[in-house]
This record gives structure tokens, sequence and C-alpha cells, in this order.
């Protein structure tokens, strides 16, 4: 782990630097270490397939989608296909959910519909 993830850790647990300890500024502390690679550990990613509603008819539609969904918390990637009329999005299940996402889509104007959710590692690369 970098110097700067550990002293964000441990800022985030209210940890304070071990003192003289330059090189190493949580010297002898491993519970900032262990959270960080806890939550690491704990990032369950999905893909869910959604059909948007209105249609997406133009390339404008496809980058509305994407310049608005990519600020919800969670979201890694989204692939959009006009010609399918699907939305892919990949996104850490610990972060949010389906339903979050179809209400960031709601406001932006589109009703969603749910035609696949599984875990990224079961999809086709």
């Amino acid at each position: 782990m970098n110097t700067i993830a550990m002293i964000a850790a441990a800022v985030m647990l209210g940890l304070a630097p071990v003192e003289g300890a330059m090189s190493v500024p949580f010297a002898g502390r491993t519970d900032a270490v262990e959270v960080a690679s806890t939550a690491k550990a704990k990032k369950e990613m999905r893909v869910m397939v959604l059909r948007p509603t209105p249609e997406m008819h133009c390339a404008n539609c496809e980058k509305r989608i994407k310049e608005n969904i990519r600020f919800e918390a969670g979201v890694k990637k989204i692939v959009t296909d006009r010609e399918k009329q699907t939305v892919a999005i990949t996104y850490d299940a610990s972060k949010t959910n389906v339903e979050q996402i179809s209400k960031a889509f709601a406001k932006i104007g589109y009703e969603v519909a749910l035609l696949d959710d599984k875990p990224a590692s079961q999809t086709k690369k």
C-alpha cells in the first residue's frame, strides 16, 4: 500500500502517525492497513443490462446517459448499444444497486427495464 493511501486510511480512522517515523508514517500500526485492505476485498463487481424508455435514437441520447449515470456512486463502466437499445453498466454492488441506478435514470427522463444483472466474472470479455 502506498504512503498516500495509508495516510488517507489513517485520517479516516482518526489515527495519528508514530512520532519520528518519516519514511513509514504509521510504523507499527497495522489497523489502518487492515481496514483499507478489508474494504478493498469487499468490492463485488456486477454488470446490469437495462433497456431505457424512451429509446436511444441518436448519439446525443447515448451521451446524455453516459454523462449523467457515470456520476452515480459505484458505477465503473457504461456501454450503450443503440441498435439493441441496451445499456450495460458495470458497478460495485457494495456502493450502489439496481434501484439507485434506476432512480438516476429517472432524474434524466428515462424509465428502465432490467434485462440482466450478474457478477462481472460471469460476463463475456
